[in-house]
């Protein structure tokens, strides 16, 4: 079935729209960053967890997309909160997950070793990822003057 829409339609025109502030770039910002963290992570992990019992490569490789694509969606400026913010949101969600869909429930035993177990797993990848993530940040966003001699 096909809609016939008139060729000029009559919108009313939305007024107040001029004193809204504008977009001031391309690219995501901080929260938009630590969102995206969340949303994939949680979205990965869920169904290594329904498929299998935990997560595990595919939340690793879920890491390593994370920081590339904060690398060339996010603003000038948000590196430092997609490196530092990775291991925060990869333990709150995985938290949220495990209790949830992972059917620990809130033991704190069940929860914690589970928990545990799962963070583990994604160990190698996380210490790479947040390895390369702080190197790419010391020489990228840090200017050579600000740097700091550790010899």
């Amino acid at each position: 079935m096909k809609i016939n829409l008139p060729k000029n339609l009559n919108l009313p025109k939305v007024s107040g729209l001029e004193n809204l502030p504008k977009v001031q770039g391309r690219g995501l910002t901080t929260p938009g960053i630590i969102t995206m963290q969340i949303l994939f992570i949680f979205f990965v992990s869920t169904i290594e967890i329904f498929f299998g019992d935990e997560p595990a490569i595919f939340t690793g490789l879920t890491l390593w997309f994370l920081l590339y694509a904060a690398i060339k969606i996010g603003r000038k400026g948000t590196l430092f909160t997609a490196v530092v913010w990775l291991p925060i949101t990869l333990t709150s969600t995985l938290l949220f997950t495990l209790a949830t869909v992972g059917g620990k429930g809130v033991a704190p035993t069940k929860l914690g070793i589970a928990l545990l177990t799962s963070l583990a797993r994604l160990a190698p990848y996380l210490l790479l990822v947040t390895i390369i993530g702080w190197s790419i940040y010391y020489f990228k966003e840090v200017k050579p003057g600000q740097r700091v001699d550790l010899s």
